[in-house]
């Protein structure tokens, strides 16, 4: 009984025990329990206030003004490289004619009545409707066609990006995808300055010009209606560039010469509508990669990739040789010029600097022959007249004696040498 007892009270001295422990236990895990709590409101609260900092107004301000930075940054990148890749006429170097710079395709008239200008000592015959330029200085065609055909190029190279591609394996692509790099573009500019220089010297192009006068006055006499200034021009100045790129003379009722003359219209009306006018356009050919003019560019390239297999046949690795199966137009002088410029050219390059070429050259002659295709057709009289003018004005020792790159003097312009008419 008294065994019985004591191990009762024994047992309840250990459950005493065990609950003191146990609410010690308690006591220590509530105390856990808060500091853990009390932790995790500090973290909560240190959150809010550093997200309270983060939405402050200095703080969204100066995350303003860092991002307007950047845009800047990357607009004044874009603008060095554009200056870089195209030489303005003006600017923009100097930001008051920075507007002139950006417009120079909408002024072209203006910018060579400023080229002519910078030029006061080319002979100047003034006629009843406007003023013809002499130009036959080979530094000033060297001028234009260097400083001022690139700038055309842009749009140009919009378009032909999409079709000519960049190979792998060709560290120099043509120069006008990639005109920045100058390789090529001097390929093309220094070869056609070279040609037209040599034309001079032979005194070709009067001839040349005079022909294709008379094939036109012809044609225009019997087919009056189909008279179009723009179109009518750029058939003259193409029928030109192909008389003097391959040394043969197409009929205007050639019809395969037409088709081509037509595919290549529409591919120099395309390239020169207003710019924003074609926004859209030019916004969904730069989303889909298609471009407007892609397979009209086929069709011209395959005409001139087939005339340069047919001049160029035997494709070598060796830079140093490289033979023509003609001499005296373009095609040679580039074939000429090509090892000293890039040494991983083909016929495909060369087929493309030849589509620079024509577009570039019937561009130019375009806006220039415009005038004086209008002014020779309907006033023959006072045409004859101009070029008596200038004539007499050669005699009178008034013009600038002009040294080729053959050391002869060119004493006597005539009035059909490398003309290009202002209009005033």
């Amino acid at each position: 009984m008294a065994e019985n007892i004591l191990s009762n009270s024994t047992a309840d001295k250990v459950v005493e025990n065990v609950e003191k422990v146990a609410s010690g236990v308690g006591k220590v895990g509530g105390k856990v329990v808060d500091m853990l709590q009390e932790a995790v409101q500090t973290t909560v609260s240190d959150t809010d206030s550093s997200g309270l900092e983060e939405f402050s107004i200095l703080n969204y301000f100066s995350s303003f003004f860092i991002h307007i930075a950047l845009i800047v940054i990357v607009i004044g990148l874009k603008w060095q490289y554009d200056r870089n890749r195209y030489r303005y006429p003006k600017g923009p170097r100097d930001w008051r004619h920075i507007s002139d710079a950006i417009s120079f395709h909408r002024k072209k008239r203006e910018n060579l009545l400023v080229l002519a200008n910078d030029y006061p000592q080319m002979c100047t015959v003034v006629t009843h409707v406007g003023r013809v330029i002499l130009l036959n200085d080979p530094s000033l065609i060297n001028e234009i066609f260097i400083g001022r055909a690139d700038l055309c190029s842009n749009k140009i190279d919009s378009y032909l990006e999409n079709q000519l591609r960049y190979k792998t394996g060709k560290h120099l692509r043509t120069g006008i995808v990639f005109r920045h790099y100058d390789h090529n573009g001097q390929v093309i500019h220094r070869s056609l300055v070279e040609h037209v220089d040599q034309i001079l010297a032979q005194n070709k192009l009067d001839q040349v010009i005079q022909e294709q006068f008379e094939q036109f006055r012809s044609y225009l006499s019997s087919n009056s209606s189909k008279f179009d200034v723009r179109r009518s021009t750029f058939r003259f100045a193409l029928h030109i560039l192909t008389q003097l790129c391959i040394n043969r003379t197409f009929k205007y009722d050639d019809k395969v010469f037409e088709t081509f003359t037509n595919n290549l219209y529409k591919i120099s009306k395309t390239i020169h509508e207003d710019t924003v006018a074609k926004t859209s356009k030019v916004a969904l050919t730069q989303l889909t990669g298609l471009s407007e003019t892609l397979d009209i560019n086929e069709t011209v390239l395959n005409y001139i990739q087939e005339w340069v297999k047919e001049r160029h046949p035997n494709e070598t690795t060796d830079d140093s040789q490289v033979t023509s199966t003609s001499s005296g137009d373009i095609l040679d002088s580039i074939i000429k010029v090509v090892p000293t410029a890039a040494p991983h050219i083909d016929n495909e390059d060369v087929a493309a600097m030849i589509l620079d070429v024509v577009m570039h050259g019937s561009e130019m002659l375009k806006g220039a022959l415009t005038w004086l295709l209008l002014y020779v057709v309907k006033y023959p009289h006072e045409a004859n007249e101009a070029r008596r003018e200038a004539n007499s004005k050669c005699d009178d020792g008034k013009t600038l004696t002009v040294t080729t790159s053959g050391n002869s003097a060119l004493d006597r312009t005539e009035f059909c040498g490398i003309t290009w008419v202002l209009k005033i």
